[in-house]
Parts: C-alpha cells; structure tokens; sequence
C-alpha cells in the first residue's frame, strides 16, 4: 500500500534505478526507504539487480498508473483505507464485540463521483481476469436476460456478453458507479445489449424479468443479515422454476 502511495511502481516503470535517485525523487530519506524498497523486494513485487530496482513483471503490468491493467486504486480504495484496518480491531471483530462496518463503509465511499470512479476504474482491471474464467466454466448459452447485481464497471457483463452473442443483461449499483460502467460497455461495443439501472442491492428494488442473476464479490462485502436479503431478492426476479 505504500509503495503504491508513494507511486513507486510508476517511478520504476521500465526503468531501474538505484536508492539513492528513488530517495530524490520522493523526498524519503534513504534509510527509510530502503527499509521498505527491502520489504517490496522481499515479497517479490520488486527486483534488486547490482544496487538497483525494477518492477517484477505483475507490478509493471498491474501497478504501473496509466497501463491497461492498473487497479492500484482498487487496492488504495478499498483493501487499504476500509478493509486492512479492520486488522486492528480483529480480536473484537472475531468475537462480536463490533463491526468494521464495511458494506456502510463502501456506500459512503461510493456517494462521492470521483472516488466512485476511481475505485470501478481500478476494480474492472481487477475483475477481467475472474470474469473471463467465468465465462467459460458457466454455460450461460441458454440465458438471454442477466442481471448483474453491484456489477461495478460492468467487466463481467461485457466478458459473458462477448462469450454469448444472445445473452443481454442489466448492471444494478450506484448511480454514482454507472457511468464508468458505461463508457467500459460502449468500448466493448455493447451499447444495444446492456442497461443500466441505480440502486441500492440491500435496500431498493431490483430490476425485473431476467433469467440469470450475476452477485460478484457481493457477499463478501455485506453483513450476515443481508444474505438472506438478496438471495430473497435475487429468487424473485427469476422465472418460475
């Protein structure tokens, strides 16, 4: 989370360069630094070659600002600011005495147009990958009608869509998150087959008659009340049987 702070990945993008000029160009002084360029080496997320460091190739590719593949603000966004601190309180949080709040935690954050942005951006690099293993292990070849539910950026949407030229589908989330979700689907050239629809998946109406009902990384982000909500709400939009 540091070095992605601190944009060492991009400072480093092809390109070695040696502490002691990473120390000018980020103002650290070099015996803290070289604390962390350590840590990052050790991980295996950096490379240390004749006193100098480079990105191994995943950083180059994922963590680099500006690459196709960069979701450091995914990991910024989320892991970093709301997810990684519920470790402090984890002895609580394991026995009941009290919550991260992190479903509360993420609609706060996605309240807000630019952060709501900046998180799908970083999120759809991130769920490519998933999204075209799912497209392949699940045969959605007699689906026509999906809904995808919290769909963020709408990368599982384009990937089953471009797999099943018969299948059109709905992505449901934050207004606030729909419009990266747009601008994704008209590059993948799937304007006539994906809607849009802003809500809340706990609280609000869900969009109905569909025969296919998509949660990604859904339930791993709300509370234990809410399974039983949105299973509830997810048998009611599908047909019969």
């Amino acid at each position: 989370f540091v070095g992605i702070d601190l944009d060492l990945f991009s400072r480093l993008s092809e390109s070695a360069k040696p502490l002691s000029s990473l120390a000018e160009e980020t103002g650290i002084a070099e015996n803290r630094l070289e604390t962390l360029l350590t840590a990052l080496t050790s991980l295996g997320l950096l490379v240390k070659t004749e006193g100098s460091y480079s990105n191994a190739p995943a950083c180059e590719d994922y963590l680099v600002k500006g690459k196709p593949a960069y979701f450091g603000d995914y990991f910024s966004l989320q892991t970093d600011q709301f997810l990684f601190p519920a470790f402090n309180d984890l002895g609580a949080v394991i026995r009941g005495e009290g919550s991260p709040g992190i479903w509360r935690d993420y609609e706060t954050m996605m309240r807000d147009g630019e952060t709501a942005e900046r998180f799908s951006r970083g999120q759809h690099a991130g769920s490519l990958g998933p999204a075209i293993a799912l497209s392949k292990q699940v045969d959605f070849s007699n689906k026509t009608a999906l809904l995808d539910v919290a769909g963020g950026s709408g990368a599982f949407t384009i990937m089953l869509c471009k797999r099943n030229p018969d299948l059109s589908a709905t992505i449901f989330d934050f207004p606030t998150a729909l419009p990266v979700a747009r601008h994704f689907v008209a590059e993948a050239g799937l304007d006539d087959r994906v809607e849009f629809v802003g809500g809340n998946a706990i609280t609000g109406e869900w969009p109905q008659e569909h025969d296919a009902v998509l949660m990604s990384f859904l339930f791993s982000a709300v509370g234990q009340d809410a399974l039983p909500v949105l299973l509830e709400k997810a048998h009611g939009v599908l047909p019969a049987g």
